[in-house]
């Protein structure tokens, strides 16, 4: 991801309140994760706008963000929902997770910040 293509972001509170009344694709993650057999991750997670609906169904999920600020964020409402996530800082082209999941998921618009093909290759070469 490139630091140039994050301006959105700036504001994390901001940004929910924006997205807050999306949560359409919140079923539909839900049927996969039930079918999870292990740790669910997140990438791009931002504030968590998916993260913590799937742990409020008792998953374990963590999630995944280049941005310190919308992590922040996303640690605050866990913790207002008393939920342990965690949420991890790092570059999704680059991924150390140090575990194997068979749900990872990216959700929002998050795919269009890899802008070149190249980047894109790295993003999902991580995530092997």
């Amino acid at each position: 991801m490139t630091i140039e293509n994050l301006e959105e972001y700036q504001d994390p509170i901001q940004y929910d309140k924006e997205h807050v009344a999306y949560d359409e694709d919140i079923s539909y993650l839900t049927k996969w994760a039930d079918k999870a057999t292990g740790p669910i991750v997140d990438l791009a997670c931002g504030t968590g706008r998916a993260t913590i609906p799937l742990a409020k169904f008792g998953h374990n999920i963590l999630g995944v963000d280049l941005h310190r600020g919308m992590l922040r964020r996303a640690r605050e409402k866990a913790v207002a929902e008393k939920l342990d996530i965690d949420f991890i800082e790092q570059d999704c082209t680059k991924l150390e997770l140090g575990l194997k999941s068979d749900f990872i998921f990216m959700v929002g618009n998050s795919f269009q910040h890899f802008l070149t093909n190249e980047a894109q290759n790295k993003m999902l070469n991580s995530i092997q």
